[in-house]
């Protein structure tokens, strides 16, 4: 993949941004993706995270999950758990999960910027909030979450709106606000 630009913030977080249209605050990105590993005991992991057009993401879901549609998220897990990696009622940042020097590859998470805003404008909610719900869904099934079974569904979206709560209640304003603006391209 082409990319437009990368941040690797630390190693921790590998971000991708292949729009042109869309300006990603890799700060912000990184602070959600923090609190999502800490609540998740999953400090020494590392991630990718790609921001993409709805060709891209038709392409990837086509070529690794066999539908030729456009989705609003990807996740690639590189980590096969064998069940779900519970979340922490208290966050510890001493006690992650696997002890490391290197950190270990939890996996990629692929977003399409074009579909969250689609259906942040469908559900009134803000394109910020979108694209960090769905980094938090993104990540939960790199951490062996799915939805496709009622069970397994109910214990997602637990997870779910615990973590938002998390990063909905930081400080004066949630994590997410100016994650992701629109770039308003001017005619020469």
């Amino acid at each position: 993949m082409n990319s437009r630009n990368l941040t690797n913030i630390s190693d921790a977080v590998s971000i991708t941004c292949q729009l042109r249209s869309y300006a990603i605050n890799t700060a912000a990105i990184y602070e959600i993706t923090k609190v999502v590993r800490s609540n998740l005991g999953l400090e020494s992991f590392h991630i990718g995270l790609s921001f993409v057009g709805s060709r891209a993401i038709r392409s990837l879901n086509r070529q690794f999950r066999g539908y030729d549609k456009v989705t609003d998220v990807l996740s690639f897990p590189q980590v096969d758990w064998p069940k779900p990696v519970p979340f922490r009622k208290k966050t510890n940042a001493s006690k992650s999960r696997v002890k490391s020097a290197v950190p270990n590859l939890l996996g990629d998470i692929v977003i399409s910027i074009p579909v969250a805003a689609r259906n942040a404008k469908n559900i009134g909610q803000t394109l910020e909030r979108e694209l960090c719900f769905l980094i938090v869904h993104g990540f939960l099934h790199l951490c062996g979450y799915d939805h496709i079974v009622k069970k397994d569904e109910s214990r997602m979206l637990k997870a779910q709106r615990h973590l938002m709560q998390q990063l909905e209640s930081g400080g004066r304003r949630p994590l997410w606000s100016n994650c992701v603006k629109a770039v308003v391209r001017r005619r020469k």
